[in-house]
């Protein structure tokens, strides 16, 4: 695992690390290329981050690598996106995304110990189309969605479905 990403939304909050589009970019291109020269050849990118400029950084690692690699296939998903796949029917926030119901609920379910107090419910406020220094200021919690209502069972559900439905795009493709 790549333990860092490209955050900028969130940039300005305490702990958060984040990487330029660039260097996430030549990580991941890196790690392919010399998982490639090894003989492999079906990559599944899976982030656990999926902000937007963060997945489009990693599609477009993702297309260039397939311009370069004759052989390789690729899929470029989150596990937002795998929870949109197969476990809506759980989620009970609409809207649901950082550190939210979803988020929350894995981690009482993998790491309840690293889950520290509770916050409130949360959507941030960017203003359409305009780019704005002070993001504290439109998201200051750092949360997107309601994490007063994850609980550890949700998270057990949530991360059986999204294995089954990773399952089902290595199968897909593996059938490519």
């Amino acid at each position: 695992p790549l333990w860092y990403g490209l955050c900028r939304s969130t940039s300005l909050h305490p702990g958060t690390v984040t990487v330029s589009g660039e260097a996430l970019k030549a990580m991941v291109s890196d790690i392919v290329t010399s998982l490639y020269r090894q003989g492999l050849r079906n990559f599944v990118i899976l982030s656990g981050h999926a902000g937007g400029t963060h997945m489009a950084m990693l599609v477009d690692a993702g297309e260039t690598l397939l311009a370069r690699l004759p052989e390789a296939r690729i899929a470029v998903i989150s596990i937002i996106d795998l929870v949109k796949r197969s476990a809506m029917d759980i989620v009970e926030t609409r809207d649901d995304s950082h550190a939210g119901e979803v988020e929350t609920s894995l981690m009482l379910h993998l790491r309840r110990d690293q889950v520290k107090g509770e916050s409130p419910r949360e959507y941030p406020s960017f203003p359409p189309n305009i780019l704005v220094r002070e993001k504290l200021k439109y998201w200051p919690g750092g949360v997107w969605g309601d994490p007063g209502k994850a609980e550890a069972s949700k998270g057990e559900r949530i991360i059986e479905r999204e294995a089954k439905a990773l399952l089902d795009l290595v199968r897909q493709l593996e059938a490519l």
